[in-house]
């Protein structure tokens, strides 16, 4: 696995509060759906190398009929947790568009893990980090190639979030608890851009949420009925139409210029 690689892993598992049990032979997600994919593509990502595996008890237990409680958990995200603990929460909030979480590492660095709408997280981030792991400076080009790459992504119907990181933070360089003298900044949401800016922007995720089976009736029978139907969605605007695509509300071949308008 490449340094990439192991950064998205890392910010997709700590940077995210869902979880998992196991009960009546089937594993459930507690908290918000997007979050608990993140585990999950990591868990099919699997860890960073063999002796890493050999070591940890991980979610493959059920395919070899282990029915413990005990042990059906997600493996390379309890491996991620025991290495990045987390220290604090920068809630996610529909100003800033992001959640961020601030952890320690074995070695005892702090870094900011962060994850949120793309495009935001591009304008506050000075670097991007390549496969290898070396940095490279944002500028124009860069950002036209990752907005025309998110494009192509957003208008398969995926939603897409950004992924970045930070090293350098400053008076939380050593924070630990609500005892330390820069805690009061992180009880008020104001503060918080000033700790998320100049970040490494690390990898863009997509997720495909597939409309629910009733959805398709109900969108033949409005039309048949003469209900105009219209969609809000918090989404990209490309994700949006193509998932109203798929289901159906536009077609394929539609001009979408007087039906699909971007609000503030």
């Amino acid at each position: 696995m490449d340094e990439n690689s192991l950064a998205t892993t890392k910010i997709c598992v700590v940077c995210s509060n869902a979880g998992v049990y196991f009960n009546s032979c089937l594993f459930r997600a507690t908290g918000l759906p997007t979050e608990f994919i993140f585990k999950v593509l990591v868990e099919k990502m699997g860890f960073p190398d063999i002796k890493s595996r050999n070591k940890t008890r991980d979610t493959q237990g059920a395919a070899n009929n282990v029915m413990d409680c005990n042990i059906m958990k997600l493996g390379c995200s309890e491996w991620w947790n025991k290495r990045s603990k987390r220290v604090a929460t920068l809630e996610f909030d529909r100003v800033r568009k992001s959640m961020s979480v601030i952890v320690r590492e074995l070695d005892g660095q702090h870094r900011l893990l962060v994850k949120g709408v793309v495009e935001s997280l591009l304008e506050q981030s000075l670097f991007m980090q390549l496969a290898e792991g070396s940095l490279v400076p944002i500028d124009d080009q860069c950002k036209g190639l990752l907005f025309q790459r998110l494009h192509e992504m957003s208008s398969k119907g995926l939603r897409c979030l950004g992924l970045a990181c930070k090293d350098e933070l400053g008076e939380f360089s050593n924070y630990s608890t609500d005892t330390h003298h820069a805690h009061k900044k992180l009880l008020d949401l104001t503060h918080y851009s000033s700790i998320e800016s100049d970040f490494i922007f690390v990898d863009v995720v997509g997720l495909r949420e597939p409309p629910r089976e009733e959805v398709y009736k109900a969108i033949e029978d409005c039309k048949q009925t003469g209900i105009k139907v219209m969609v809000i969605a918090g989404d990209n605007k490309s994700t949006a139409e193509a998932i109203c695509t798929k289901i159906r509300l536009f077609s394929g071949y539609a001009d979408l210029t007087d039906q699909s308008l971007t609000g503030t």
